[in-house]
């Protein structure tokens, strides 16, 4: 009799550990159904103290920055601000050697995710060299991971620094514009999130970008973030 009240309390309980079974793959497919897009994890907040700001370096609009080097030579590369904003970058697309360029004319793509993001030149001028391996630090924290002239991606011999360098942002103006931009960024990605899966995921819990916000944009976002952020060809 014990053996079958025994057999029957372990019948019972079986029952109750394949309802609850089922209970949480219903709740895990509802979620699924009824998740716009996808939510990714949360893995930290863009700040403007983490903007690395070497001496003596330059800013486009456009978000490249120039460093003099020897013999009148600039290294160029993209700022922090693109490159948290992107999080994980899967490849980097360089004029080639010897490649003349133009300020403000596409310079680099990058490719985030499915999408490819342009970046303009800081200055004209002929690519001396390519940097083959970038330090580009592909970590996605908030922590600067380095100095930046190490993540330099051409180096260019200018055809006329003086005139074009009015246009750029010294390293001692650049903090305030770079305050501006995260501004404008916040406004940007508020606006974004009225047609996409952005809402509450784009901005951390104190209001601040989140790093890799641009992986979260379509084509379509992530073309009007060039638009409004990246100038091609023009000035500000």
């Amino acid at each position: 009799m014990e053996t079958l009240h025994e057999f029957m309390l372990i019948t019972k309980g079986q029952e109750y550990l394949i309802a609850i079974g089922f209970l949480v793959l219903f709740i895990l497919f509802w979620s699924f159904l009824t998740t716009s897009g996808p939510i990714p994890v949360r893995i930290g907040a863009l700040r403007l103290a983490d903007f690395r700001l070497p001496k003596g370096i330059y800013l486009h609009p456009g978000h490249t920055w120039a460093l003099p080097a020897n013999r009148g030579y600039l290294l160029v590369g993209f700022d922090d601000f693109i490159r948290k904003l992107a999080g994980t970058i899967t490849e980097v697309v360089t004029p080639e050697s010897g490649a003349q360029i133009k300020q403000g004319e596409m310079l680099l793509q990058l490719r985030i995710g499915s999408e490819v993001l342009h970046l303009p030149a800081p200055i004209s001028g002929r690519v001396s060299a390519v940097n083959m391996r970038p330090r580009l630090g592909h970590s996605t924290s908030g922590t600067p991971s380095g100095p930046l002239k190490r993540e330099w991606l051409v180096q260019i011999k200018p055809d006329d620094m003086g005139s074009e360098a009015t246009s750029l942002q010294p390293q001692t103006a650049a903090g305030d514009w770079l305050r501006s931009e995260m501004e404008r960024l916040q406004d940007f990605l508020g606006a974004q999130s009225s047609r996409q899966a952005l809402a509450g995921v784009a901005l951390a819990d104190g209001g601040d970008p989140i790093i890799g916000a641009l992986q979260l944009l379509d084509g379509e976002g992530l073309r009007v973030f060039e638009q409004e952020f990246l100038l091609h060809g023009e000035s500000k």
